[in-house]
């Protein structure tokens, strides 16, 4: 260093397009990027769907059995129960669709966010579901 920098505690980069960078580093070697898994990491992305796949379904046969029993029961309150979801989750599409073409804000702002993530859940899971 000497006293004529401006900042003495500056780190120095070097220039690529100076002749002294090129020699320098010119017997570099290149560098390769590799999976360190292999077989083990896609096995284990695999089973991995696997898992989400079924505790899909699981979710799904669950829900079947509750909306069957509870039709057994009071078909009424299932209906209503199914017209309140449905009403949400046009709620949330709703204020997917403003959000994206700069619309007004939601009277909600929290009901509104909590629809719009339920949406996107549900359509992810009926991804694996179907």
């Amino acid at each position: 260093m000497s006293e004529h920098d401006p900042i003495p505690h500056a780190r120095r980069v070097a220039d690529p397009n100076s002749p002294k960078y090129a020699v320098q580093h010119a017997g570099a070697p290149k560098r390769e990027r590799r999976s360190a898994g292999g077989f083990g990491e896609d096995a284990l992305d695999a089973l991995g769907e696997l898992l989400l796949g079924g505790v899909c379904v699981a979710v799904l046969a669950g829900l079947s059995a509750a909306v069957s029993v509870g039709w057994k029961h009071s078909p009424v309150l299932v209906a209503g129960m199914a017209v309140v979801l449905a009403s949400f989750l046009a709620y949330g599409i709703v204020h997917i669709v403003r959000s994206a073409r700069g619309g007004t804000p939601p009277r909600w702002p929290r009901l509104a966010s909590a629809a719009a993530v339920s949406v996107v859940v549900a359509g992810l899971w009926a991804l694996y579901v179907v």
